[in-house]
């Protein structure tokens, strides 16, 4: 049952002053000392869940972060709200008189606290919910991939759900992969905020939902029992496809804050690359759910079906125009591009030409056991088959791709004419960049990378993930051209606007770059302590093939950083999990990947330890043999 008593002493006014809300970091601090900063009695003897550098850890989103806290009598989830919503307080009272009532056991059990946790010297409201011990939607898509039947009992699960919460009149209203945790032998739904509840019929919705799984005509306006449907096609419909071809979880770089479709996509769905490769698949089936899914995003949000109704494609849905479709760029992670350090020359090498990818049939002793492939330069925009040559690559140390979408939403919206330009200035000068980039001339490309930023903050968006990625690669030409103090003040600027949206995986890849700037300059100390941070991002984060890769390549650097700080067991260590990760992989780029294990080899041999030499010789060989092979 949800404990939550729905009376006026309960929800007694909070006296908040006139400061800004609370930031992530502030609860940070809070939570460390959870006896003096946490009201409740069963949190105050709780201990929240620490990161590898002992603070306290949190998921956090657009509205809240979250904290896993380790009580004596049981485990609880910490959600600290990091906007002040006016009717927050009434709303959670009715959300809960309704669950008391009908006790849905898909449903956590949660209690909304006025006086919750002390941070900035006043208290702010929380809500102590029940710790669901599960993985999130995207965690158990990628575990479980190669097994159909277990995805299609899954989709049968949120099928179920949803049929339960029409039934009771009940919309969640932010059905995306961080509120659907799946346990042992069923699923449970999070976040309560924007639920809607008999009771809340008349008001608008306080939120609008996670943008890559709502339907893009969606307002405050729409707020009723209807509001799950389209996102509950479209986790199905992504579910469906991954059923029958697993390999599109790579293609369209699924897992990244996402499921087969971003928000680009559904906003514009003619000219998306998700859209085109789906409907252009082999099979029938994939293409006329698909199919199904676009056809939805002609209705207004009230008139989509259920997603438990019967349901056809309408005859008339046009067809897609294959010249239209367009790849991503600032908005995804799939332009950034990661340049080598050669430990035998401590310079930057040349971007090679990426080859297009072939599938491995053996792959023998593994560290990491995914497949993917390395690219050493972003993406052109030119031709669709150089795209689709890097689209079906992995990059090492990319960020994660995500919609564009504002951190700060208080930030004034420019009309839409203005945004289009907006996009197409910054398109062109980052496009423009990424072409003298492949000439090998940094200084002009770091020119056109800071123009686009420029333009980037000229429209209000100087703090959006766009505008992140943007500072990153301006770091990374910094580096090229040998400006590194410059070239760290800008990766920290990405790296906090990384850190103020939890991409855990972006903010690794910038530790990844201060440790190469530390390599080169042969601060080896630092190097390392760089490179294991970013390992540890990597690690932590959801099994995915961009991480998996992630930390194969950290690794192989954080080894150079051992050698030169003489810790020469640490390197041997790593080197050998490194060739094991290339041993018997056939469809990564062949120069990469052999000259790799070619440094390695190098290593072993000046060590006289000629076995290990020899191991990754004869990988380097394999790998050589496979492409000269090839037609």
């Amino acid at each position: 049952m949800v404990n939550l008593a729905v009376n006026k002493a309960k929800f007694a006014e909070v006296q908040i002053n006139k400061r800004s809300w609370p930031s992530p970091q502030d609860y940070n601090e809070a939570l460390q000392n959870p006896a003096i900063n946490l009201a409740d009695p069963l949190l105050k003897v709780g201990k929240a869940g620490l990161n590898k550098l002992g603070l306290p850890k949190a998921i956090t989103g657009s509205f809240a972060s979250v904290y896993y806290l380790d009580c004596p009598q049981q485990d609880f989830a910490v959600r600290c709200f990091l906007h002040n919503i006016a009717d927050q307080k009434d709303r959670y009272a009715k959300i809960s008189e309704y669950l008391n009532q009908i006790d849905l056991p898909i449903m956590a059990d949660f209690d909304y606290l006025d006086k919750g946790v002390l941070a900035q010297g006043q208290w702010y409201p929380i809500l102590k919910m029940d710790w669901v011990d599960g993985q999130n939607l995207i965690e158990y898509i990628g575990r479980n991939l190669d097994n159909a039947k277990v995805l299609e009992k899954l989709r049968l699960w949120l099928r179920q759900a949803r049929k339960t919460l029409k039934e009771h009149g009940i919309a969640h209203g932010d059905l995306q992969h961080g509120n659907v945790l799946v346990t042992n032998d069923s699923i449970k739904l999070v976040d309560y905020d924007g639920m809607f509840v008999p009771a809340l019929a008349g008001l608008p919705s306080n939120e609008l939902g996670h943008r890559n799984y709502q339907h893009p005509g969606r307002t405050k306006t729409d707020f009723g029992p209807h509001l799950d449907n389209f996102s509950a096609w479209l986790i199905d419909t992504s579910l469906y496809c991954l059923e029958r071809d697993p390999r599109l979880w790579f293609t369209l770089h699924a897992g990244e804050d996402c499921l087969l479709f971003r928000e680009k996509d559904l906003q514009d769905p003619y000219s998306s690359f998700a859209f085109h490769e789906l409907e252009s698949h082999p099979n029938k089936e994939i293409q006329e759910r698909v199919r199904f899914l676009r056809s939805l995003l002609a209705l207004p949000v009230e008139q989509i079906p259920d997603i438990n109704s019967e349901v056809q494609t309408p005859t008339d849905l046009p067809l897609l125009d294959a010249s239209k479709k367009k790849p991503d760029w600032l908005s995804s992670a799939q332009h950034l591009v990661a340049e080598e350090v050669e430990p035998s020359q401590p310079v930057y090498r040349t971007p090679v030409e990426p080859k297009p990818a072939h599938t491995h049939t053996h792959i023998s002793n593994r560290w990491l056991n995914q497949q993917a492939n390395l690219v050493n330069k972003p993406p052109s925009t030119d031709t669709f088959g150089s795209y689709i040559a890097i689209v079906l690559a992995v990059l090492f140390f990319t960020g994660i791709g995500l919609s564009i979408k504002s951190v700060n939403e208080s930030h004034s919206t420019p009309a839409p004419a203005q945004v289009e330009q907006s996009v197409q200035n910054e398109q062109l000068l980052f496009d423009k960049g990424t072409e003298f980039y492949e000439k090998g001339d940094y200084k002009s490309a770091l020119n056109y990378y800071q123009q686009a930023l420029t333009h980037l903050e000229g429209a209000g968006k100087g703090k959006t993930v766009e505008a992140g990625n943007c500072n990153y690669w301006i770091g990374r030409m910094q580096m090229q051209v040998k400006q590194f103090n410059a070239a760290f003040r800008s990766l920290s600027q990405a790296e906090a606007i990384y850190n103020e949206v939890g991409l855990t995986s972006d903010v690794a890849k910038v530790q990844h770059a201060y440790g190469l700037i530390y390599l080169q300059e042969k601060k080896f100390p630092d190097a390392i302590e760089m490179f294991k941070s970013a390992l540890d991002g990597f690690t932590h984060e959801q099994s995915s093939q961009y991480n998996e890769d992630c930390k194969a390549d950290v690794s192989y650097y954080l080894g150079w950083a051992y050698v030169g700080n003489h810790q020469d067991k640490e390197a041997t260590q790593l080197f050998l999990r490194v060739i094991d990760y290339f041993d018997g992989v056939t469809d990564k780029q062949p120069d990469y990947v052999v000259s790799r294990l070619q440094d390695i080899a190098r290593y072993f041999k000046k060590h006289h330890q000629a076995s290990y030499a020899k191991k990754a010789t004869q990988a380097a060989k394999h790998i050589s043999a496979f492409n000269s092979a090839k037609p």
